[in-house]
C-alpha cells in the first residue's frame, strides 16, 4: 500500500516533507474510518516524529480508546509523554504495557528513558539491560545504558559503550559528544578535545557539541577558540538553553 510505505519512510527518515505526506494520508484515511486505533496510533507515531508533541499525544489517546488494552499503543503513548515532560502519566500507560508485554524491548527501553529522566539511574540501567538482553547489538539502546552510566558516575563503562558506537558509526554525532563528555568528566580534556572536534565538524551547529567545545577549550585554558565557540553557540537560531551559562563563560573570559 501507498500509505504504508509513506509511513515507513516517515518514520526512518523523519523529514518534514516525507512526514507532511504520510499526516496527509492517515488524515484522509480517518475520514472514512473514523476512530481506527490502527491509523491513529500510526499518525501519532508520524506527529511524534515530526516534533508535534501535543497532536500524537491527542492522536494516540485516541487510538487507546478504541484499543484500551494495547501494549503498542500504550507504549507509544508512554513515549510521547515522556517527551513532553509528563512523567506521571507516562509511567502509568508505561507500567500497564508492561504488565501487557513484560518482556518487550521498546517498552523496557522506555522504561529505562522514564527512569533516566526522573534520575533513577540504577533502575534505568536494570531496563536498559533487559533489552540487551534480547538485542544486544542495538546502538540505540546501548546508546541509553551508556548515559545512564555516566550520569550514575561509572565513567570506564560508559566510555567502553560509547566507543563500541563509535566504532560502528563514525560520523555518530551523539556517540561523539557523549565520549568527548565522559573524557571531560575525568578530567581528561585532551582526549575529549578530539572527539568533540571531530563532531563540531560533522555537525557544524549543534548546540550540545559547540558548548561542550567550547567548555573544553576553556580547560585547557584557549580563551581565544573558547570565545569563538561561545559565540558561535549564541549565534546559533532557535532556543539556547544554555545561554545564561555561555555568558557567564564570556564575562569570565573578558575579567
Amino acid at each position: 500500500m501507498k500509505v504504508d510505505r509513506l509511513i515507513a519512510r516517515a518514520l526512518a527518515r523523519p523529514d518534514s516533507a516525507s512526514c507532511q505526506k504520510a499526516i496527509e494520508c492517515l488524515k484522509t484515511l480517518l475520514e472514512s474510518s473514523p476512530g481506527d486505533p490502527v491509523v491513529l496510533n500510526n499518525l501519532g507515531c508520524v506527529y511524534l516524529q515530526s516534533g508535534m508533541v501535543a497532536q500524537a499525544i491527542t492522536a494516540l489517546e485516541e487510538a487507546l480508546n478504541g484499543e484500551p488494552g494495547n501494549s503498542m499503543i500504550l507504549n507509544n503513548l508512554g513515549y510521547a509523554l515522556i517527551v513532553s515532560g509528563d512523567f506521571a502519566r507516562a509511567r502509568k500507560r508505561l507500567v500497564k504495557a508492561q504488565r501487557k508485554s513484560p518482556e518487550d524491548v521498546e517498552i523496557l527501553n522506555n522504561l529505562g528513558l522514564l527512569e533516566s529522566h526522573e534520575g533513577n539511574c540504577s533502575k534505568a540501567i536494570e531496563y536498559y539491560r533487559r533489552s540487551l538482553d534480547q538485542l544486544p547489538e542495538n546502538l540505540d539502546i546501548l546508546n541509553n545504558l551508556g548515559c545512564a552510566l555516566k550520569n550514575e558516575g561509572r565513567f570506564s563503562e560508559a566510555l567502553e559503550i560509547f566507543a563500541r558506537i563509535a566504532k560502528a558509526r563514525p560520523r555518530d554525532v551523539e556517540a561523539l559528544n557523549n565520549l568527548g563528555c565522559t573524557y571531560l568528566s575525568l578530567e581528561l580534556a585532551e582526549e575529549a578535545l578530539d572527539y568533540l572536534e571531530r563532531a563540531a565538524q560533522i555537525a557544524r551547529d549543534d548546540p550540545a557539541v559547540i558548548y561542550n567545545l567550547a567548555a573544553v577549550y576553556m580547560r585547557l585554558r584557549r580563551p581565544v577558540d573558547a570565545r569563538r565557540a561561545f559565540m558561535k553557540y549564541l549565534e546559533l537560531p532557535g532556543q539556547k538553553p544554555r545561554e545564561k551559562e555561555v555568558r557567564q563563560c564570556l564575562d569570565q573570559l573578558d575579567k
